[in-house]
C-alpha cells in the first residue's frame, strides 16, 4: 500500500461494501491509517492482496487480502494465513465470485509453501475447527439510543444491570 491513491480506492471500496447488518445501520467504517497499520503488518508483501476490477475503468468490484502467521496450537507451531477483508461489490454478490478470490488467493498461498489459513465469518465455507463469539461494548449508548440503534429496553436493561454507574449513560 505505498501508493495513496491504491489505498484510497481500497478505503472507499471497503467503506461502501465492507460488513454490515441487514438493515444497513452498522457497518465497518475503518480510517485510512489504520488500513495502512493493518495491511501492511510485518511479513506484508503486496503478493498477499487480491483483487477483482472491471476491465474497462479498472474500478475494484472485489478484494480479499492475507498475512502470513505463525500460530502456536498446543506443541504445533502451523505456519498459516489470515484472511481478511474479504469483500465483493454490493451488486454482484448473487454472481458467485467469491469463490474465485478465495481460489487466486489459495493458490499464491500455496505456490509458497502455506497451505492452511484461519479467517472469520458469518457463513460457514468449510468445515470449522474452532469457533468463538464476538462481544462489543458500547461507548456511548445514550447517543446509541438518540439514534435509533438501541431500543428503550435495552437501556432500562442496563440500568438494571449497571445502578452504580448509571450517571455515565446520563446525558
Amino acid at each position: 500500500m505505498s501508493n495513496l491513491h491504491i489505498l484510497h480506492g481500497v478505503f472507499s471500496f471497503l467503506e461502501a461494501n465492507y460488513i454490515e447488518d441487514n438493515e444497513s445501520l452498522f457497518r465497518f467504517n475503518y480510517i485510512h491509517e489504520f488500513l495502512n497499520f493493518n495491511l501492511k503488518a510485518p511479513n506484508w508483501n503486496s503478493f498477499f492482496i487480491s483483487g477483482l476490477s472491471f476491465k474497462r475503468g479498472n474500478k475494484l468490484i472485489g478484494l480479499i487480502t492475507s498475512l502470513p502467521k505463525l500460530i502456536v496450537l498446543k506443541n504445533y507451531i502451523i505456519s498459516c494465513s489470515e484472511i481478511n477483508y474479504l469483500c465483493l461489490q454490493k451488486k454482484i454478490r448473487s454472481r458467485k465470485l467469491v469463490s474465485v478470490l478465495i481460489k487466486e488467493i489459495t493458490r499464491k498461498l500455496n505456490s509458497i509453501g502455506i497451505v492452511q489459513a484461519v479467517y472469520t465469518t458469518s457463513v460457514t465455507f468449510l468445515e470449522s475447527f474452532i469457533t468463538c463469539r464476538y462481544y462489543h461494548y458500547p461507548l456511548n449508548i445514550v447517543k446509541l439510543f438518540d439514534l435509533g440503534f438501541l431500543k428503550s429496553p435495552c437501556l432500562l436493561n442496563l440500568k438494571r444491570i449497571f445502578p452504580n454507574k448509571i450517571q455515565l449513560f446520563k446525558k
